[in-house]
């Protein structure tokens, strides 16, 4: 890679990064002025959970996908997939089991959007970091720019409309769902789903480790 395209590369991510910030931001500023403390509680308490579990599922497959996207391609891109969507199939239970061990009702009500999330955030997040290990933040850039966007109209409007928790943690779902939709998309055009051998995909498992 060039030194001037390094330099590009790292300023969307950096642009990407501030984008996401000032979104995450702005969103609670408004949308905590038009809801309950109880319906933000519920809201962040799902999402949290969500975005934990997707954090140890994610197996630091960042690495592999970071240092052979740009080499092994479909190979790589498709392990990583397959795995990914085997681990989180692997923890829907946890999900459930934890959600209906909170004793909520109202959070119990929330798990079918809870696991929209995860399987959606997972996947996004093989997509991002094999378009990052081929230097197209730019592109992760715009996604995470139209998809924090989509996320704060559907809010605003689903809260405004009387929809509370469910309206905050829809506008997170629909977030996520856009985010690894268009990029999966993407890396499908670019490099194509082939996971390859049993003995690559085990090798992918063993390097994100």
């Amino acid at each position: 890679m060039s030194h001037e395209k390094f330099m590009n590369s790292s300023i969307f991510l950096f642009l990407d990064l501030i984008v996401v910030a000032a979104g995450g931001w702005l969103y609670w500023l408004v949308i905590s002025k038009l809801v309950s403390v109880s319906d933000v509680g519920q809201s962040t308490a799902v999402y949290s959970l969500v975005v934990l579990v997707s954090g140890i599922v994610g197996l630091g497959l960042e690495y592999p996908l970071l240092k052979k996207s740009s080499t092994a391609r479909s190979t790589i891109v498709g392990s990583a997939i397959l795995i990914e969507l085997t681990i989180t199939i692997a923890v829907v239970p946890f999900i459930i089991y934890t959600l209906a061990d909170l004793h909520l009702q109202a959070l119990q009500s929330y798990t079918v959007i809870a696991l929209i999330m995860l399987i959606s955030i997972s996947q996004g997040y093989v997509a991002r970091y094999a378009l990052l290990g081929v230097s197209a933040s730019k592109t992760i850039l715009v996604i995470d720019t139209i998809s924090t966007a989509v996320k704060f109209l559907a809010g605003y409007f689903l809260v405004i409309s009387g929809f509370g928790a469910l309206g905050v943690l829809l506008s997170f779902m629909l977030q996520a769902v856009l985010t690894a939709s268009i990029a999966l998309s993407l890396v499908h055009n670019i490099f194509g789903f082939s996971p390859g051998s049993l003995k690559h995909i085990k090798d992918t498992f063993k390097e994100g480790i």
